[in-house]
């Protein structure tokens, strides 16, 4: 046999094969028919490409059409045996891992997932199989793993906005369960919150799941609460309070020029307006309506978004909302209490001595717990932390000086 004869046979082969198969389109939509003519095909030459296919095709007539899942699931397990690789076992495999985690049976799951994922790398689908083996973690109780899944799934897809909050919240409760992690609980919650406003449930489940934590919920809502829960100053008294101070809001010419012209912290290295902008609050009804006149909730509203940002630790966002809330006129205990830790949380100690100072002036009470947490730093935890925070603290007010000195010596 020459070599053209031998050509032409193959591709007539081919063609045949080809023809058999696409032929299904035009037969009935039987189901039994269906499978009657990939049976034919697979028998033909049951090593061939064509008859993994038949064989996954008539697979999912059992489990799509014959509401028989467990035939279809058979024969997709032999097909994955026969062939793990090709890339009819890969669809067959994706079958089988979506049954067993719909049918809660998370352990199967799990295994089947790992081995697309492992297998078929270069597939579509193996990024939403990696979610799915941290869900079936989750959903073991094996929480480690379940965490160590989801952290992995966010740092390879970063930009996934569709199911960004969603793995943020599982992180977020993985966290929340455990007594050591809740303050990284608030901080992931309080990121779902702020970053993906719209992502219902999610940001609804986040807000529930701060207040069970005693954070904060309501950034970006609409009925915008006062976040300052030691508050014990009125919304009316801030206003009077700046005025007096003659920055707040009955002596400010606009609300709009003075925050148009808000720059970057020297210090924390954030722009208190861009992070304004960002948290949504710029959307609610009531603080649009006073930004169109003189701003009377301006001052407030930068206070207790730089409280959210410190109840997650996020020290220089928090630090700069404080510092422009102390520019902007308010003066009360809780914002120099917690610009003057943000001011020692970046290192800057005599800025932080000169918040305090402030303190001592309002609440003087303060000033001594903070000298029992700063002395229990000292003692029990970072050493050298603790002595340049009780060293701030020296100056701040007469009656403290001779205890802080007392405890240095220690």
């Amino acid at each position: 046999m020459n070599w053209q004869v031998l050509v032409v046979l193959i591709a007539s082969s081919f063609l045949f094969f080809g023809c058999l198969f696409n032929s299904s389109y035009s037969i009935s939509n039987d189901p039994r028919k269906r499978i009657s003519h990939y049976t034919s095909i697979y028998k033909l030459n049951p090593e061939s490409g064509q008859a993994r296919q038949a064989q996954l095709e008539i697979g999912k007539i059992y489990y799509n059409q014959f509401d028989n899942p467990e035939r279809g699931l058979e024969i997709f397990e032999k097909l994955v045996l026969s062939n793990p690789m090709a890339l009819e076992s890969g669809e067959a495999l994706w079958y089988i891992s979506r049954h067993h985690f719909r049918e809660n049976e998370y352990g199967l799951a799990c295994r089947n997932f790992l081995q697309f994922m492992l297998d078929f790398s270069d597939d579509e689908r193996s990024q939403v199989a990696r979610l799915r083996i941290a869900d079936c973690f989750f959903e073991l109780g094996d929480l480690d793993s379940a965490v160590k899944y989801y952290v992995d799934y966010r740092n390879r897809h970063p930009d996934d906005l569709q199911n960004l909050p969603y793995v943020l919240l599982r992180i977020g409760t993985v966290y929340a369960s455990q007594p050591d992690s809740v303050i990284q609980a608030r901080k992931v919650f309080s990121r779902v919150v702020q970053e993906f406003p719209n992502a219902m449930p999610h940001v609804e489940v986040a807000r529930k799941k701060l207040l069970d934590l005693g954070g904060v919920a309501d950034i970006g809502s609409s009925d915008m609460k006062d976040l300052r829960t030691q508050s014990k100053v009125s919304s009316v008294d801030l206003i009077r309070q700046n005025s007096e101070t003659g920055i707040g809001p009955l002596t400010r010419p606009d609300a709009q020029s003075a925050f148009a012209s808000w720059t970057k912290s020297a210090i924390f290295g954030y722009n208190a307006k861009v992070l304004l902008q960002q948290s949504g609050l710029l959307d609610v009804a009531e603080v649009r309506n006073s930004m169109a006149g003189k701003g009377e909730l301006l001052d407030d509203v930068v206070f207790n978004i730089g409280l959210q940002f410190y109840m997650t630790q996020d020290y220089h966002r928090a630090g700069t909302c404080l510092e422009k809330t102390v520019e902007l006129g308010i003066r009360e205990a809780e914002l120099y209490l917690k610009l003057g830790v943000c001011y020692r949380k970046v290192g800057k100690w005599e800025k932080s001595t000169a918040a305090f100072r402030e303190l001592a002036k309002v609440a003087p009470e303060d000033v001594g717990r903070l000298i029992d947490s700063s002395a229990r730093e000292y003692r029990q935890g970072d050493r050298e932390y603790g002595r340049k925070s009780l060293e701030c603290l020296i100056g701040v007010s007469d009656q403290f000086d001779g205890k802080i000195n007392r405890l240095l010596e220690e």
